[in-house]
This record gives structure tokens, C-alpha cells and sequence, in this order.
């Protein structure tokens, strides 16, 4: 038998129910169990933005150094990995 009561509600409730908790508590969440984490991951994704900007190096040997290639796809690889 399926101890998981959560399991058996309606996705569109299971999600509007997740919407209340906050942060800490998603993330709390998501470390139980990989049926939870499924659920929880994408909520504690909402508020998270991923901005790589260009950026200069002063200090660097050479002189003035610009950073002009995006790192934003490995960055959201390496949290994901992370959780």
C-alpha cells in the first residue's frame, strides 16, 4: 500500500498546496524523498534568476581584461547538481 497520501491529490492541488511553504521548508521537502523533490524543485526554482554579466579583470597581467562568454548554462547545471 502506498504510505505517500500527497501522491494520491490532484496535481493542480498538490501544487497550490506547495505554493504556501516557504524557501526553507521547500527545501526541506525536497531532501525527503526523490518523489518530493520532483515536486518541490521547480517551486524553489521561481524566485531564482541566473544573470552573468559582463565583467572586467583591472587586475589582470595583461591589462584590462573583458569576460564576454556566458556562463549561465554550466552555473544552472552546477546548483542543479548541487540540491
Amino acid at each position: 500500500m502506498d504510505d505517500n497520501h500527497l501522491a494520491r491529490l490532484p496535481e493542480e492541488l498538490l501544487q497550490e498546496i506547495l505554493t504556501y511553504l516557504d524557501d526553507p521548508s521547500l527545501l526541506n521537502l525536497a531532501l525527503t524523498c526523490q518523489w518530493s523533490k520532483r515536486k518541490a524543485l521547480s517551486l524553489l526554482w521561481r524566485h531564482v534568476e541566473l544573470v552573468d554579466c559582463r565583467s572586467e579583470h583591472p587586475d589582470m597581467p595583461t591589462g584590462l581584461i573583458h569576460d564576454d562568454h556566458d556562463d549561465s548554462p554550466i552555473i544552472k547545471k552546477l546548483i542543479v547538481l548541487a540540491l
